[in-house]
């Protein structure tokens, strides 16, 4: 029952524009001297509060945090990991800085979308004028209830959904409804015409709407969530965002890069294990072997030079070479023959 009419009621008032002002008083139980002081509080009872209700939200910190644990923000978190302990510390704050600010910007997009609601509930009037038991007075715009009769004029945001009694050069600013910025010229008088919008009757004025100009006197069909204004706030919270096709195929494109990076790093970590288990000993034993392989050539070439000498020197040849060192303790070069020989020291 909490803020709507009764069945048998709903059903008639969405006909309401159809009725003479005067049978709109029997129709929803009220008078023109207004609801009763006792009437007005049981009917608060059973309708509820007009306001508009906001739905729970998941804590502001954990929004924040969901736009740093997304596929995509993982990829990045560990590709700067990645860079910092490569070397590379300024592309890894880069990455990182990438992420934090989109992150944020993300953030800060849901939390104007939560906001919403807060701004739709400015847009509503703290206090409005009725007549109750004959007489007007000011009262809490939530304490608005189905069949009280309502005060309106220039500059007064109005604070339910009602039907227009008696009006007098009544304007009203519908763009919270409609988006048209011009006002929207009211009557009193019955609507018969059919294919009407709701918000283009024009013996109805609505909530969160304002009177730009002339005056008049209402009675209330739907308060709170059940007002026009009501149901675009419950949409606005239950809207959920789909993500783009964009959206979907840079998540399918990350999980697969996250997929062959992965294997790929596994693949590189098995073979460096069981394929080449020890490659820097291996490498030390070739530069060894040639280490060796050099000495002896050394060795061989030098014995070459001593025995061709003493050969010569054997057979008395007056062009014997003698193996010495220069003057700076190195190599000697002496002329056999006409022939340049190299002794090594």
């Amino acid at each position: 029952m909490e803020g709507i009419l009764k069945p048998v009621e709903q059903a008639a008032t969405d006909s309401i524009h159809r009725l003479a002002s005067n049978d709109t008083y029997a129709l929803l139980g009220s008078s023109p001297n207004g609801l009763a002081a006792s009437d007005a509080a049981e009917r608060l009872r059973a309708y509820g509060k007009n306001v508009i209700s906001e739905k729970k939200e998941k804590p502001v910190i954990l929004i924040l945090l969901a736009n740093f644990i997304s596929m995509m923000a993982i990829l990045l978190w560990i590709g700067g990991v990645i860079a910092f302990f490569a070397g590379m510390p300024e592309l890894a704050f880069a990455i990182w800085m990438v992420n934090i600010i989109n992150g944020v910007f993300s953030f800060w997009q849901e939390f104007r979308a939560i906001k919403a609601t807060e701004a739709l509930k400015k847009m509503l009037s703290s206090y409005v004028r009725v007549v109750r038991g004959g007489a007007e007075q000011q009262i809490l715009a939530e304490d608005l209830v189905p069949g009280d009769v309502m005060i309106v004029t220039e500059g007064d945001k109005i604070s339910a959904d009602a039907r227009l009694l008696t009006c007098m050069d009544l304007q009203v600013n519908q763009s919270t409804l409609t988006g048209e910025s011009n006002p929207v010229r009211k009557t009193s008088e019955a609507v018969l015409r059919e294919g009407l919008g709701r918000s283009e009757i024009p013996n109805l004025i609505f909530a969160g709407t304002s009177v730009s100009s002339g005056n008049g006197k209402a009675i209330v069909v739907s308060t709170g969530m059940e007002t026009m204004f009501g149901k675009i706030a419950n949409l606005t919270q239950s809207m959920k965002e789909a993500p783009s096709p964009l959206q979907k195929e840079l998540d399918l494109l990350t999980k697969q890069v996250s997929v062959m990076a992965v294997s790929l790093g596994v693949a590189f970590f098995l073979v460096s294990v069981f394929i080449d288990p020890a490659p820097e000993r291996c490498t030390k034993l070739k530069v060894n072997q040639s280490g060796i392989m050099t000495q002896r050539s050394g060795i061989n070439a030098k014995e070459s030079i001593h025995g061709g000498a003493d050969h010569h020197q054997a057979t008395g040849d007056r062009g014997f070479m003698r193996v010495g060192q220069d003057n700076r303790g190195g190599s000697a070069a002496k002329r056999y023959h006409g022939t340049n020989l190299l002794s090594v020291a």
